[in-house]
């Protein structure tokens, strides 16, 4: 009704759940992933921090960890219906790693949250 598309985080009986897809599995980053998993959605963690993923992995069953580059990024972030961007370099600038073109291809209906926007921000979008 609203242009979303129709979906619970946790779905409903018969009803596929969220794909949630969560840039950076630090502090931010895995606080979103015990949420969304919590409310049942199906949700994939992408870092490039292998210690970080098998924390994740071992903290957060049925979580999917994922080692994070551009193609990878990519897939995940087309394939989902929330995309959390939870990336910090202390002391640097939040890489980008979402263009703006990738996320006009999301999904109609999909959302894009970044967490990082205080830090330069994940995504390439303009404020």
């Amino acid at each position: 009704m609203n242009g979303g598309k129709g979906k619970l985080m946790g779905g409903v009986t018969g009803v596929p759940a969220a794909r949630v897809v969560i840039l950076g599995a630090g502090i931010a980053g895995s606080n979103a992933a015990q949420i969304a998993s919590g409310m049942k959605a199906r949700v994939r963690v992408l870092d490039i921090n292998l210690e970080r993923l098998m924390e994740v992995e071992r903290h957060f069953p049925g979580v999917e960890a994922l080692m994070s580059n551009q193609t990878t990024i990519e897939e995940q972030v087309l394939r989902a219906d929330l995309v959390i961007g939870a990336v910090l370099v202390v002391g640097a600038r939040a890489p980008r790693l979402v263009s703006e073109d990738l996320i006009k291809a999301m999904q109609p209906g999909s959302v894009m949250v970044d967490i990082s926007i205080d830090q330069g921000a994940v995504s390439r979008l303009r404020t």
